[in-house]
């Protein structure tokens, strides 16, 4: 039987501690490819980006009919008329492809209309002030109706609330475009404007005041 010392034990020891060191020093974690764990799979990735996806409201539907918008910032517009006996003034904006867009602004009572400038207001409104987007209604593509926002200070119009959505038609045969109906606040106030302007057509007459829709 072989006996080892206490001198020989550490002898054989010593180079297994050794080894031990440098296989830990030679694959230190800071190292350690940690970009691996973050690989997500292909598949995975498709399914989210197609449970976000949605598809294009702004399709034509059946008759031809879809929305188109501009931004309204009465600071980009220039003046093109104004009045030294008051506050009145015209602008001319950016519209909708070839079509400018003209906003009157008559002592605070603002009307909005498109290919020329309006010589009408929107009936006998109180004090308004229209909003930062404009959707054009096309049909086929071409502009077709104007949907604006007006916001109401007091006292509101009656019937209308704090602010309505104003269908107004386009020029067409000979007639200057202008304010068909007030659309009423509501769940379905979009929708109702829309509809709305989509039966608008070339024999639509200018009614002494738009008609008041709800949008229920």
């Amino acid at each position: 039987m072989i006996k080892f010392t206490q001198a020989a034990w550490l002898a054989l020891a010593l180079p297994l501690i050794a080894c031990s060191n440098d296989a830990s020093e030679s694959v230190p974690v800071g190292d350690e490819p940690v970009i691996e764990e973050l690989v997500t799979d292909d598949s995975e990735t498709d399914e989210t980006e197609e449970a976000v996806s949605t598809p294009d409201e702004n399709e034509p539907d059946a008759n031809g009919f879809q929305s188109a918008y501009s931004n309204l910032n009465l600071e980009n517009c220039e003046i093109i008329e104004s009045s030294a006996e008051s506050a009145d003034k015209t602008y001319q904006c950016d519209g909708y492809q070839n079509m400018n867009l003209f906003v009157r602004d008559g002592d605070g009572r603002f009307t909005l209309s498109a290919g020329q400038a309006p010589d009408f207001l929107v009936g006998r409104q109180p004090f308004n002030m229209p909003g930062g987007k404009v959707e054009w209604r096309l049909k086929d593509g071409e502009p077709h109706a104007l949907i604006y926002r007006l916001n109401f200070q007091d006292p509101k119009p009656a019937g209308a609330g704090d602010d309505v959505l104003v269908v107004a038609s386009l020029p067409a045969g000979g007639q200057s475009g202008c304010a068909q109906a007030l659309v009423k606040q509501g769940p379905n106030q979009t929708k109702a404007a829309r509809r709305y302007a989509d039966m608008i057509n070339e024999e639509s007459d200018c009614p002494n005041e738009p008609a008041i829709i709800s949008a229920e």
